[in-house]
């Protein structure tokens, strides 16, 4: 990952002619980019940037799984982030499908390339 560098100041004087009602526009803007890149120096995290929630289950291939969603008003989508650590590509996913089964509940469902019984444990994050 690239190091974020720093910006110099926003000075008045890099603005001949700015009108008065400019400066709190510059200072606004500066503060900006202050608090913008000490997040990213400081390790900001995807779940930290996010409105979402992160989970992970153990799923058999093809059996609907009920995952509670808490803390999130609406579901907007998943992102499957992480497939079983298996060798074998048995355990990669094939297809995936989630549909609201209740209030803050979806149904999830995952289908290995192995089908069968197949069944491992994957990391998704709900987005909301």
């Amino acid at each position: 990952m690239a190091v974020i560098k720093g910006t110099r100041k926003i000075l008045k004087s890099d603005i001949p002619g700015a009108p008065g009602w400019f400066d709190p526009i510059i200072s606004t803007l500066n503060s900006f980019f202050d608090t913008v890149i000490g997040a990213l120096r400081g390790r900001l995290t995807f779940r930290d940037n996010f409105y979402c929630q992160v989970k992970e289950f153990t799923f058999t291939h093809g059996v609907e799984l009920e995952v509670l969603y808490d803390g999130i008003e609406d579901y907007k989508g998943i992102l499957i982030v992480k497939s079983p650590e298996e060798e074998s590509s048995d355990y990669a996913i094939a297809n995936w499908k989630a549909r609201r089964v209740k209030p803050n509940t979806l149904g999830v469902t995952i289908e290995f390339k192995g089908a069968g019984t197949t069944e491992g444990k994957v990391k998704f994050i709900i987005l909301g």
